[in-house]
């Protein structure tokens, strides 16, 4: 039962990381897939502080919420595409700023998330 949990959330997180990368688009830099990977960073810490003060979810919610909407969601296998095509491009002031502000500002939103619940 826990895989349909997964499933859901999967085809829930893909569908959301779809629309945000179409709204967002690819403009010469992945803005799309730098925003979903810092923004999925940043549930990830609040889910996780959230349920280590006040409750523990259940294995299907968070099966639902973490492995199958989050891990659809968030994407840095993406990452590492546009990283590369970049550098392949030459665009290494692109490929540097876009590698390191992805790394550095999903750990800050990492940490914000998990701050946000902290009593």
């Amino acid at each position: 039962m826990t895989y349909l949990y997964v499933a859901i959330g999967g085809a829930l997180g893909a569908m959301c990381r779809f629309l945000a990368m179409n709204l967002i688009g690819f403009t010469g830099f992945p803005y799309g897939t730098f925003m979903v990977n810092i923004s999925g960073s940043f549930l990830l810490g609040a889910f996780v502080s959230y349920e280590a003060i006040f409750e523990s979810f259940p294995t299907e919610i968070k099966a639902l919420a973490v492995v199958g909407f989050l891990g659809a969601f968030t994407t840095f296998s993406t990452f590492s595409m546009d990283s590369i095509a970049l550098i392949q491009k030459s665009e290494h002031i692109k490929a540097f700023i876009y590698i390191t502000g992805s790394l550095a500002l999903s750990l800050t939103a990492f940490i914000i998330g998990m701050h946000l619940f902290k009593q």
